[in-house]
């Protein structure tokens, strides 16, 4: 300066004493002198906080935090990193998003509450960026804003975008950790695939279901896009029945069948193989056409039912659970109430096949009729001679399942019985 004004800028300075030297390289005179720094456009945090082990601060969702990044001063150094906790409330993607003031040049990070990196963003050169973390569990994050170079002050906040369906309850990621239980046509919702230092990777979600009827189980659920995986039905011991996978190859919406279920408490688990996301599910058991028998009735010894001539039955046969066997065999005892032929009658669901058989009271056999897709579903079967009297009429399930109706009736004869006993001299009727 030759008689005149001037300044000098020290750049990217951390609050600090400084020097400032006046120079005089020829003649003399006075001078006045004063200095200035200039306000950042942030406020800025609360430091120390360079490594994960000195954070100082901690935001929620929706919270906007300043800083200051690359001032350097004499015992602290350069300013390079600021972390921060960051408490994500809801499983999801999380969106760290910053925006640096023009002169500071960097990225933005996420790691787990341990340290260990997520990932981070592309560089920002005095812009705003964003960096999203995918398929997290709700839990406590490390934010870090870090200056490569220059100087400068940043705004930053982070989001967890709510997913279309609400969590499960958990931990449900066994049979023996199932927390709900559901009925026919509620349809309940959960999350799959989000990750967390505490929980690990939530793979798999298990439901209790409870089928009010015998029938086919049909198990549906709908994945967000993003979420790939499969749905499984067992029976309640853990025994799997049925498998659908749900993907963006096979469509994200299906449905899987557990077929010839008794009325029962069944296992319903949801899977996730990749990505994250949440779901809705449901099941259903499609009604039989006909109303089931008093059961156990699978033996002679066993049965509950008697019908007389004209009324007509119904049962199911082929279903099984967990704990009981194929319900293959129902008995009844029917009244013959006159003598004649004994004709039995049947006629079985198009899924069920089997046969019909009459046997007297003590259990021998008479006659046997198939009832099948070859044979045809309906059909009849004759005990010839018959005496008036109770008769055995039995229902078979060879495979499938299903429902049936039955009946009987006795021919009558073209003249009525004669007064018995009288089949010696000594009971003859005078």
């Amino acid at each position: 300066m030759d008689g005149e004004s001037g300044s000098y800028t020290a750049y990217c300075q951390a609050a600090d004493t400084l020097i400032a030297r006046f120079h005089g390289y020829s003649g003399c005179g006075s001078y006045t002198a004063s200095f200035t720094t200039s306000e950042p456009d942030y406020a800025n945090d609360v430091e120390p906080n360079g490594s994960t082990s000195t954070i100082k601060e901690i935001f929620k969702e929706g919270d906007e935090w300043t800083g200051h990044l690359g001032h350097t001063g004499v015992g602290v150094g350069t300013d390079s990193d600021d972390y921060f906790y960051v408490i994500s409330p809801r499983d999801g993607n999380v969106v760290l998003s910053a925006t640096y003031e023009e002169g500071l040049y960097g990225r933005i990070y996420l790691y787990n509450k341990n340290g260990g990196l997520i990932g981070y963003s592309a560089w920002l050169d005095g812009e705003s960026g964003s960096y999203t973390a995918y398929c997290q569990a709700a839990d406590t994050l490390i934010a870090r804003l870090h200056g490569l170079n220059g100087c400068g002050s940043y705004t930053a906040s982070f989001t967890t975008p709510e997913l279309d369906n609400a969590n499960d309850v958990e931990p449900n990621g066994s049979i023996a950790t199932i927390k709900e239980t559901f009925e026919e046509g509620v349809e309940w919702t959960g999350h799959l695939g989000h990750s967390g230092i505490d929980v690990g990777t939530d793979a798999y979600d298990y439901f209790y279901i409870i089928s009010p009827r015998d029938g086919n189980v049909t198990f549906s659920a709908t994945f967000d896009e993003g979420l790939n995986g499969d749905i499984v039905l067992f029976n309640k011991n853990g025994t799997r029945y049925a498998t659908t996978n749900l993907n963006a190859t096979d469509g994200l919406s299906g449905s899987t069948t557990a077929y010839c279920q008794l009325a029962d408490t069944l296992v319903a688990r949801t899977y996730r193989s990749s990505g994250c996301g949440s779901y809705t599910a449901s099941f259903t058991t499609l009604g039989l056409d006909n109303a089931n028998d008093v059961e156990p009735n699978g033996t002679i010894a066993s049965i509950k039912q008697t019908f007389e001539e004209g009324v007509e039955w119904t049962g199911h046969l082929g279903y099984s659970g967990a704990g009981f066997a194929t319900d293959s065999y129902d008995y009844f005892y029917i009244i013959s109430p006159r003598d004649g032929d004994v004709v039995f009658s049947a006629t079985f669901d198009e899924s069920l096949n089997g046969d019909i058989v009459l046997f007297n009271k003590n259990g021998n056999r008479y006659t046997t009729v198939q009832l099948n897709a070859t044979n045809g579903h309906s059909g009849s079967t004759t005990a010839y001679c018959q005496a008036a009297d109770t008769l055995v009429a039995r229902t078979y399930q060879s495979s499938g399942c299903g429902s049936y109706t039955a009946s009987f009736s006795t021919t009558s004869l073209d003249f009525e019985n004669d007064l018995e006993p009288n089949n010696t001299m000594a009971t003859a009727i005078r």
